[in-house]
């Protein structure tokens, strides 16, 4: 049997049907063959993409691109002709054909992947920029949700999704993540502090400001999530985005450039008494010059039972931003917040003592 008639015989229709169900090997076996019968193919809007890159462009000189299932690296090869600063663009593909068939460049990379992006030990590291064209609706929602939550650095994403019902998935009530099922704002609350932008039909971006950091690389992040009580309200969080937690917790920064909610320094706020079920403070008393100002004004906006999640180095580096003038030890932090009226409910040294935190009561 050659391989036209292995593509179009009625095993292949059986392999469309069982989809979810093949290991990633399988899978791979069917995009190797296809990739031999089909090797100009392309799934990808050049114009879009071009948009895209020029769109974020102007935020930024340094672009690292991660890619999935990008074939190929047709993409990836339009993309080095023109003035983009890419300054590295990775591919993953599941099909071994494509990889042993890219092109050739000192900042492009073509990687095979040995299993699920989503089911990876490790987070995706370094990059800024992410590329899932006729991707998505290949996965489920929760590996898709799985996988964003790996995209740790990523600030713009470039989505494209066939407009067709005919491709290789069929049933999409169960992957619940093709747009003619959940549509275009069903994607949108995937991508959790992301803002989408309509690049045309079928193509989104998402993105969230530059100059960002993503809470949920913190190493508070799971200490913050179990215990936030709306309305919450993180303290000079700079360049956390914190609202990937959730987008009502507002912020509160003197730097204009993070577009804090309220632009103010804390030792002087003018918050109203009693407004806030919880107060977050993680890796900021050590750069004021009156801590205790910090932790007053935080009991004062609490309302009563109000709680307070805070943290501050010990056994760390200095981190000048814009100065670092304390060190608490486990003990010193809870005197400084007892003597301000909080009750202790739990502190702990975290990372071979590198940072103390904790979490009291109004």
């Amino acid at each position: 049997m050659n391989d036209q008639k292995k593509w179009d015989d009625t095993n292949w229709k059986k392999w469309k049907e069982d989809y979810d169900t093949h290991s990633i090997d399988k899978r791979a076996e069917v995009y190797d063959l296809k990739h031999k019968l089909y090797p100009n193919k392309t799934h990808y809007h050049l114009a879009s993409v071009l948009d895209f890159f020029y769109k974020i462009k102007v935020f930024t000189n340094k672009l690292t691109v991660i890619e999935f299932g990008g074939g190929k690296g047709e993409l990836a090869r339009n993309m080095f002709k023109t003035e983009i600063p890419i300054t590295r663009w990775d591919n993953y593909e599941i099909s071994e054909v494509a990889v042993n068939n890219s092109f050739d460049h000192p900042k492009y990379n073509a990687l095979w992947l040995a299993v699920q992006p989503w089911k990876m030990r490790y987070y995706f590291p370094d990059y800024n920029v992410c590329i899932m064209s006729d991707f998505i609706e290949h996965i489920k929602q929760h590996e898709l949700k799985e996988l964003i939550n790996k995209l740790k650095t990523i600030n713009f994403f470039y989505i494209k999704s066939p407009l067709q019902a005919k491709t290789i998935n069929v049933n999409w009530k169960i992957y619940q993540t093709h747009v003619l099922e959940i549509g275009w704002d069903g994607v949108e609350k995937l991508f959790k502090g992301y803002n989408m932008v309509n690049l045309g039909k079928g193509v989104r971006m998402f993105y969230r400001p530059v100059g960002t950091k993503d809470i949920r690389t913190h190493q508070s992040c799971k200490y913050i999530e179990d215990k936030i009580k709306l309305p919450a309200i993180s303290i000079g969080n700079g360049e956390w985005n914190i609202k990937i937690i959730n987008p009502e917790i507002k912020t509160l920064d003197f730097d204009t450039k993070y577009k804090p909610d309220y632009a103010e320094d804390f030792e002087e706020t003018t918050l109203q008494s009693e407004t806030f079920n919880t107060v977050i403070c993680l890796n900021v008393i050590e750069h004021t010059k009156h801590p205790y100002k910090i932790i007053e004004n935080a009991y004062k906006i609490l309302k009563p039972n109000g709680i307070l999640i805070i943290s501050t180095p010990f056994l760390m580096e200095l981190h000048e931003k814009p100065k670092d003038y304390w060190r608490f030890t486990e003990d010193g932090l809870v005197l400084l917040c007892e003597e301000c009226g909080f009750t202790r409910l739990h502190t702990e040294y975290i990372n071979n003592k590198r940072v103390v935190r904790g979490v009291f009561k109004k």
